[in-house]
């Protein structure tokens, strides 16, 4: 009897198994979803836009579509790890959920307030099927991610050919699908990455979309620009340049260069290290020796980071953090690290080093593959670039590192 119980057990498991590894192994659905949940600039728009045309209040399609992508792909998920089809839990996806879970409450403890902020719930629904996919169905996850990136950049391309000057007038710098030059590298330099990563994996059948994809990436830094940017471009080339006939080093990982980050933005604000860089800062990149004023935003955060170091204060209203700032138009703290301190203290710049690590642990193992070494440069020049800016309302920054987790 206990016999006939199991085999039926695992029938139907088998059956489940069977039912959603056909379900996901269509490129088509993987690029679904990532098209809404990697949540480019233009998609914000997208609710505001149908409740003006419609004449209502407002109109939840791209929330709704969002929160839909969010439960089908847990349900998924959580399926497969009943069923053992998820090889072992990954520590990494777990701090991650971790640190923004405890971000929520935090938030609800000063607040009162749910701490909600749609980024990282479409952010984690993407991590969890990177994590599925790359278990399950490497080919059809890079197939489908890939495609997803190359509408965004192709679209992106057409609105320069549409709106040369921009597509919004009556703002203070220009702006096209993918956001203006503070936003749109952090679709841009995903996409040029993973276009290498298919090349790589899938092989040479791919060479031309390849190429293609990495001059539609070329095309948007050319014609957006952006200091940032151009510096992470230029790091990541000089990188791979450096990694190209050899094993990723040890010291190439994305720990490590947080570590870097930190030593900068340490130098900068108590010694003026920028002023090193005067002539690159500004005659080349046209920008004022305070980085545009970021110098002037850490004085006003750190502050409120002294007050509240181990817990936080959760996340902030805009307007609040406007007027802290001297009634200045930036919304954030311009740096990765003050920003995860500033909302939830050491307990969650922990949690955050913690997926790090054992991102870069994964990857170490994999250094010769040139997929990994692509990945991991990446998330090492992210690090870099968050000396002066933020990635943590963007779903695909912390997808990158459940590919250095999942390394093998």
């Amino acid at each position: 009897m206990q016999l006939a119980v199991e085999k039926e057990k695992d029938t139907m498991r088998g059956r489940i198994s069977a039912f959603l590894q056909l379900f996901f192994s269509q490129p088509y659905l993987y690029a679904l979803f990532a098209l809404i949940a990697l949540k480019p600039r233009a998609l914000c728009e997208v609710d505001e836009l149908l409740a003006s045309v419609l004449g209502i209040a407002e109109f939840p399609l791209f929330r709704t579509a969002t929160y839909g992508i969010v439960a089908l792909v847990f349900a998924c998920y959580l399926l497969r790890w009943i069923i053992g089809d998820i090889r072992r839990t990954n520590p990494t996806l777990l701090c991650i959920l971790g640190m923004f879970l405890y971000l929520a409450l935090i938030t609800f403890v000063f607040d009162g307030a749910s701490g909600y902020h749609i980024d990282w719930h479409a952010g984690f629904a993407l991590m969890m099927m990177i994590d599925m996919g790359l278990q399950r169905e490497r080919e059809s996850l890079l197939r489908g991610l890939t495609g997803a990136f190359e509408f965004w950049i192709y679209l992106n391309v057409c609105s320069f050919i549409l709106f040369p000057q921009s597509m919004c007038e009556d703002i203070w710098t220009p702006e096209w699908i993918l956001g203006n030059r503070v936003f749109y590298y952090r679709i841009v330099f995903p996409a040029l990455a993973l276009a290498l990563v298919r090349y790589h994996v899938l092989g040479k059948a791919w060479l031309v979309r390849t190429a293609l994809l990495t001059a539609g990436c070329l095309i948007c830094f050319y014609v957006q620009r952006g200091g940032t940017a151009l510096i992470g471009l230029a790091v990541l080339l000089a990188l791979l340049l450096w990694c190209n006939r050899r094993a990723l080093p040890r010291y190439l990982m994305p720990l490590w260069f947080t570590a870097l980050a930190a030593a900068g933005f340490a130098g900068i604000y108590f010694f003026d290290a920028q002023k090193l860089f005067e002539p690159l800062i500004v005659d080349v990149l046209g920008k004022s020796i305070t980085l545009s004023s970021r110098t002037v935003v850490w004085d006003a955060v750190i502050p409120l980071i002294v007050k509240n170091p181990v817990s936080g204060v959760g996340y902030l209203p805009v307007m609040y953090l406007h007027e802290i700032l001297g009634g200045s138009t930036f919304s954030h703290t311009h740096n990765q690290l003050l920003l995860l301190m500033l909302h939830g203290g050491a307990i969650a710049t922990i949690l955050y080093l913690a997926a790090l690590y054992f991102a870069s642990r994964e990857a170490v193992r994999c250094r010769r593959s040139p997929a990994v070494k692509v990945m991991a440069l990446l998330t090492c020049v992210f690090a870099i670039m968050g000396i002066s800016e933020i990635f943590h309302n963007d779903p695909i920054y912390y997808a990158l590192f459940i590919f250095l987790s999942r390394a093998d």
